[in-house]
């Protein structure tokens, strides 16, 4: 009776675990109007000419937990496009997760958002950091181009690029965006990473798995009073 009734707990636990690590929440997003502007990458050794992040201006909705202005969103999917002044539908969730792959860079981009993002208030600010995440995302194929872009940009990528180090952080202390083709629908457009003061909200799991603790560490108790 004792090991059925620990299984039961052991089984509860990971079920209830399992399900907070892996939410995910559906929603619309609406990209702003403010980006970086376009800015040089070399991709496989061509020079190409990009834009990508802070989209300012831009918004989710999430059902069950409302609406959030977000302070910083740039882009986690270089191969894929979005366009400004649009809503999407969209998935969110805290793992990482952008089109159905958990990204290997998700703790390091998550430090840069949370650390350097709030910082960057400027086009070259915005041009430097996204050139790092897009390195970050696909090591070896996209590789910022400090020969082609400004002087500025570039002092801004070398400091962003030595704050970072070896840093990460938690990938559920900012939002990863998915828009979608369409209610109930597939990945289909621009992948993203976002913050704003909603997040803590959407992203923490532990919140879950702690009150699974208590309720576990109740039911034993009573277990092991009525078994004396």
């Amino acid at each position: 009776m004792k090991f059925s009734f620990l299984s039961l707990l052991l089984g509860l636990f990971i079920i209830v675990s399992a399900q907070a690590a892996n939410a995910n929440y559906s929603g619309t997003v609406t990209l702003g109007s403010g980006y970086s502007g376009g800015f040089w990458i070399n991709i496989n050794g061509n020079n190409t000419l990009e834009a990508g992040g802070n989209i300012t201006g831009s918004s989710v909705s999430i059902a069950g937990l409302g609406a959030l202005s977000l302070t910083q969103m740039y882009c986690v999917d270089l191969f894929t496009n979005a366009n400004l002044n649009t809503t999407y539908q969209a998935s969110f969730n805290a793992n990482a997760v952008i089109n159905n792959v958990v990204l290997t860079a998700g703790g390091k981009i998550a430090w840069l958002i949370n650390n350097v993002a709030p910082t960057a208030t400027s086009t070259v600010q915005y041009q430097a950091l996204q050139g790092l995440i897009w390195e970050l995302l696909y090591p070896g194929s996209v590789v910022y181009n400090s020969s082609l872009n400004s002087v500025s940009a570039n002092a801004y990528y070398n400091q962003y690029s030595a704050l970072l180090g070896n840093n990460t952080a938690a990938v559920n202390t900012v939002l990863w965006i998915n828009p979608l083709n369409g209610p109930g629908g597939t990945y289909a457009h621009q992948g993203f990473v976002g913050a704003g003061t909603l997040i803590p909200v959407i992203a923490e799991p532990s919140s879950l798995i702690i009150f699974a603790l208590a309720i576990l560490f109740a039911l034993n108790h009573k277990y092991r009073r009525f078994n004396y």
